[in-house]
């Protein structure tokens, strides 16, 4: 049997050249004609700029992924492009994606998977690189405080070699116990920011996991926001769980969760943050300096160079765009069972180095902005499942997946006691 036919047999058919060492798209293919609604642009390399809150995975500004473009690029509008894998990998995160948002998609499982990942806007030619053209997730947010959680007890797929699974195995022992583990953190306010790299986080064990991982995660904001913001991720994972409990489509393998909230108000990174818990390793991003100060912005853009240039994983660059303004819009806005809430959209204005401006509407979600009883405005927040390059077909439950979502939000539960 073919790969292109083994390929196939699984249901996930591009009509692509799986041989080929780049994605091809055919004319007059499949994937041509979902597409032919996006404009196909051609992009130069040196034109596109890595997402610089990206916190895990492949980027073309590390030594070893340079020469494969290999990443997530900033359009700066709002949307994001994401390279291609190789085959079979990348043609089947493209499907995955084309299936779910196609205009002629009535299955209703798919239907309410889109409010849980990123909104998909077709694809982009760079040479001869396929990419994805995927909603911004941290558009929307001034000074985003992100989390990567790789979810699962097994992360390496069904086609995985024997030395993939032995790696694997070994990058996080606890794994197996907790179902899920962080791969890497931004903290940030309106003065300060840290990255967590692999480093620190692959040295938790099952109980530092949540105690100094989770916990430290939320350690810029108070008492109060912290269980707010805890509590509304809690609802949104929820809803994720419910719909992992009824689909039979679908196994996530190496799939993350994407948690976002606004770091814009929050207080000092003082020595109860997870920063400071790092500063005992050396490879750690988050590291304090000798009068146990917090680190500034520009202490971090030193060590993201640094960091880039020893071939780390783990990255953050400086977006050339300055935050102008924030219009905010505050609507009621009801659930699907009549609950009502108070939700927020808001327009950014953002400016270029060059002077011009960028007008950024973000989508009103039920996990953005609210408020709560007294009028009091939360912290916006969001939870987005990302990553389907081992997203395979199936006729059982998720239990892999399941294992390690509902161990998340019960240690979550946790942290709000």
């Amino acid at each position: 049997m073919s790969r292109q036919t083994q390929t196939d047999s699984l249901g996930l058919g591009l009509g692509l050249d799986m041989n080929a060492n780049s994605v091809k798209v055919p004319r007059g293919s499949e994937c041509d004609r979902n597409m032919s609604h996006n404009h196909q642009v051609q992009v130069q390399a040196y034109e596109l700029e890595c997402l610089d809150t990206q916190i895990g995975g492949h980027s073309s500004r590390i030594e070893k992924y340079k020469k494969t473009k290999l990443g997530i690029y900033d359009l700066k509008n709002g949307l994001i492009l994401k390279t291609l894998f190789p085959p079979p990998r990348g043609p089947r995160e493209l499907k995955f994606y084309q299936n779910v948002f196609s205009s002629e998609c009535n299955d209703s499982d798919l239907l309410e998977l889109r409010q849980f990942i990123p909104k998909y806007h077709g694809t982009e030619e760079n040479e001869n690189m396929t990419m994805m053209k995927l909603t911004n997730l941290t558009a929307q947010f001034q000074k985003p405080c992100v989390m990567d959680l790789k979810m699962g007890r097994v992360t390496y797929d069904q086609e995985a070699s024997a030395e993939k699974i032995l790696y694997e195995e070994k990058k996080f022992p606890p794994l197996k116990k907790t179902g899920f583990q962080i791969v890497g953190m931004i903290i940030q306010n309106q003065t300060e920011k840290n990255i967590i790299d692999k480093h620190y986080t692959r040295s938790l064990d099952e109980k530092t996991l949540i105690t100094d991982g989770l916990s430290g995660f939320f350690s810029i904001l108070n008492t109060k926001m912290k269980r707010q913001v805890i509590q509304g991720i809690m609802s949104r994972l929820k809803k994720l769980e419910a719909w992992f409990l009824k689909q039979r489509r679908f196994s996530f393998t190496a799939s993350s969760l994407l948690i976002i909230y606004e770091g814009m108000k929050g207080n000092s990174i003082g020595n109860e943050s997870v920063c400071e818990r790092t500063s005992a390793s050396e490879s750690s991003v988050s590291s304090k300096s000798n009068d146990n100060s917090s680190p500034s912005v520009g202490d971090n853009r030193k060590r993201s160079h640094d960091m880039t240039e020893s071939g780390d994983d783990d990255y953050n660059f400086d977006s050339e765009h300055e935050f102008i303004s924030s219009t905010k819009v505050r609507k009621r806005k009801e659930d699907d069972l009549g609950e009502s809430t108070t939700v927020l959209e808001r327009e950014d204005t953002r400016e270029k180095k060059d002077g011009s401006t960028v007008s950024l509407m973000t989508e009103s979600a039920d996990d953005c902005f609210c408020a709560d009883d007294t009028g009091e405005d939360i912290p916006q927040f969001s939870v987005h499942l990302i990553d389907f390059a081992h997203v395979f077909p199936t006729s059982n439950l998720d239990e892999n997946f399941l294992f390690g979502l509902q161990n998340l939000i019960s240690s979550l539960q946790m942290l709000t006691e």
